[in-house]
Formats: structure tokens, sequence, C-alpha cells
């Protein structure tokens, strides 16, 4: 028997249900990534006027080396995870991308002659998906600008505090 063969009404309503979620999770992860990024850069911003307020103020304290050692930290810790939780959502966008070209396969969109005279997708889309979410530089330019927005909030801790 051929897979088409297998497809019934009800299996072709859940693999397109299926085939919605997966990419509208790649959407949703993707959406996620931007909006870690936007709020550890509001967390480093604010960080910045916060060194900014205190200029000059540690310097009278007793243990000023302990209070740079403890704002460094409270810098690197939450960008370090949210680097992380950037990354872990990419690939999980690559997984989704996965499973929805397994569906759209097992679905034969790229079948010529089975929907029509033409296949409904084009065959230069075949494998793409993942392909391409997988050569997304996104997650990468949210890293490096993160890397250097802490790097420069490191130096001010340690030159202005």
């Amino acid at each position: 028997m051929k897979p088409q063969d297998y497809l019934t009404d009800t299996k072709i309503t859940v693999l397109l249900n299926t085939l919605d979620f997966q990419l509208n999770e790649i959407q949703r992860q993707q959406d996620h990534e931007q909006q870690i990024f936007q709020w550890a850069m509001s967390f480093l911003l604010t960080l910045f006027g916060a060194i900014m307020a205190l200029f000059g103020v540690t310097t009278t304290t007793q243990f000023p080396v302990i209070i740079k050692i403890l704002a460094s930290v409270i810098v690197v810790f939450p960008i370090v995870f949210s680097m992380y939780w950037i990354f872990r959502l990419s690939a999980q966008a690559v997984n989704n991308a996965i499973a929805a070209e397994r569906i759209q396969s097992f679905l034969l969109l790229f079948h010529p002659n089975y929907y029509g005279p033409e296949a409904l997708y084009p065959q230069e889309w075949r494998g793409n998906l993942a392909k391409d979410i997988r050569k997304r530089r996104t997650p990468l330019y949210y890293a490096i600008t993160m890397v250097m927005m802490t790097a420069c909030l490191e130096i001010s801790i340690w030159t202005l505090l």
C-alpha cells in the first residue's frame, strides 16, 4: 500500500492541526527569543543607570571590592542564563521545523499530481524549513549584543564604583 492510502479524513485533520501547531510553535519561540533579549537589554540599561547614580558612593564603604564582585555576579548570571534560554528556544524551533517537514512530506504536499496538476508546495521548499531555521543568525546577534553590553557594564562597575 502507498502511504497516501493510509490517509483518512480524520488522520488528515490531525496532521493538519499538528502541522499548524508546529508552525505556530516556531513563531512563538522566535517571539519569545526576542522578548528575552528585550528583557535582558532593559535589565542591563537599568543597571547601567544605577551604576551612574551610585558613581563615587562605594569608595567610602569599607568593602568596595566585595560590592564590585556582587554587582558583577548580579549582572553576569542573568545574562548568561538569558543567552542559554535563547539558544535553547532556537534549538527547539529547529526540532519543530523537522516535525513540520515530516508532516508536510507525509501529507504529500510536494508530490506532483496528488492534489492537482502541480504539487501544492514547490520542490525547492522541500527540506528547507529546518535548514533555514538552523541557519538563523538572530540568536547569535542577540548573544553578541548582550556580551558587548555586559562587558561595558562590567567595565563601568570596576572603574566607576
